[in-house]
Parts: C-alpha cells; sequence; structure tokens
C-alpha cells in the first residue's frame, strides 16, 4: 500500500509549471492523492494536480518567488542601513501576504530612490538565474 503522505527527496523531484500564473512545484501526495507543492522552502502550499499544470523540462536555480525574497532581504537591509522606517509588519518575507509577496515581485519597494535601484540591480542581475 502507497504512503498517504509522501515527499520526494530533492533529487528525486518532478517538476511542473503553472499554465495559469507561471508558479513553480513538485509533485508530491497527500491523502494518498497526487498533488502540486509549490516550491518555497519552509512552506508547504498543496495545489490540486489538474490540467493546468504541465511538466516543467526547464530547471533554474532561482524561481521567482526566491529572487523577489532575495531582493526583499536586500532591500530591508539597505533601508536599515540607511534609515528608513519599515513597518513591523512588512519587516519578515514570511510575514507578508501572497498578494504582498507578489506585488514586491513585480514592483520592488515602491520607495524610489536608492530602494529601487537595488531592485532593479538585483532583477537585472539574477533574471538568468530565473529562467528570464
Amino acid at each position: 500500500m502507497k504512503d498517504l503522505d509522501w515527499d520526494p527527496k530533492p533529487s528525486e523531484r518532478v517538476y511542473y509549471r503553472s499554465t495559469h500564473d507561471g508558479q513553480r512545484g513538485y509533485m508530491v501526495r497527500r491523502n494518498g492523492i497526487e498533488a502540486i507543492r509549490l516550491d518555497r522552502p519552509m512552506e508547504e502550499l498543496i495545489r490540486e494536480l489538474n490540467d493546468g499544470w504541465k511538466r516543467d523540462e526547464e530547471s533554474y536555480p532561482l524561481n521567482p518567488h526566491r529572487l523577489a525574497k532575495i531582493a526583499f532581504v536586500a532591500d530591508r537591509e539597505l533601508a536599515a542601513a540607511i534609515g528608513d522606517r519599515i513597518e513591523p509588519r512588512e519587516r519578515e518575507w514570511i510575514d507578508l501576504s501572497e498578494r504582498e509577496r507578489i506585488r514586491f515581485l513585480n514592483d520592488g519597494p515602491d520607495e524610489g530612490g536608492i530602494r529601487d535601484k537595488l531592485h532593479l540591480a538585483i532583477v537585472e542581475c539574477l533574471k538568468e538565474l530565473a529562467g528570464g
């Protein structure tokens, strides 16, 4: 009998990409049903495996989520260094809602000046590692 819950070892993962929003995940089993776990460290976000997921033949070291997180951490460090105030609920990546993370990925810190320049530089520098 198959295990009801199963996660592959990192070297054994089969990756899929959403045809709707481009998110990347890998196949797992939950409650005996094959599903997709989004490729996000320290978070278990499970999606139904349906025809909206296609096998991802290309593999990149960074997914858009991880690229945004790198830019976010760098932004917070720069903000602290130059004395910009950060709202307590926005200090850690894990504390942001999914909507806020997507907004940051697309728009950066929305502060202008050096923080926006840093965000653009990081995204530009690392985009080839994210498949872009």
